[in-house]
């Protein structure tokens, strides 16, 4: 984690100066890098960054949501005891969890 890297600490709720650390760093990382003969190293990610998605990650990247926690461990849980067991076939696929409408929209 850059930011960590740099500050020793993880953005503070609702600091401006922090948050825009993030942008920064966020837009830094996307952009195009290319060798000294002319070969990109990476590839931009994305077209446009979603500053009000990076700014809410900034506001709760200290907190801990129990809920969503318990929920992520539960299922973690139950695929390593089909694993261990081979009783069951765990699940072999991305697991995307996306509730972001779940943080505060002020810190």
């Amino acid at each position: 984690d850059a930011f960590f890297v740099e500050r020793g600490h993880y953005p503070h709720p609702g600091n401006e100066e922090d948050q825009q650390e993030v942008l920064r760093l966020s837009q830094q990382f996307n952009t195009e890098i290319e060798s000294d003969d002319g070969e990109p190293l990476n590839v931009k990610h994305v077209e446009e960054l979603d500053e009000k998605l990076l700014r809410t990650l900034s506001d709760n990247a200290r907190g801990e949501l129990c809920p969503m926690m318990a929920v992520i461990g539960s299922i973690t849980a139950q695929e390593a005891m089909k694993a261990i067991s081979g009783k069951f076939m765990p699940v072999k696929q991305w697991f995307m969890f996306d509730a972001t409408e779940c943080l505060p929209d002020t810190p």
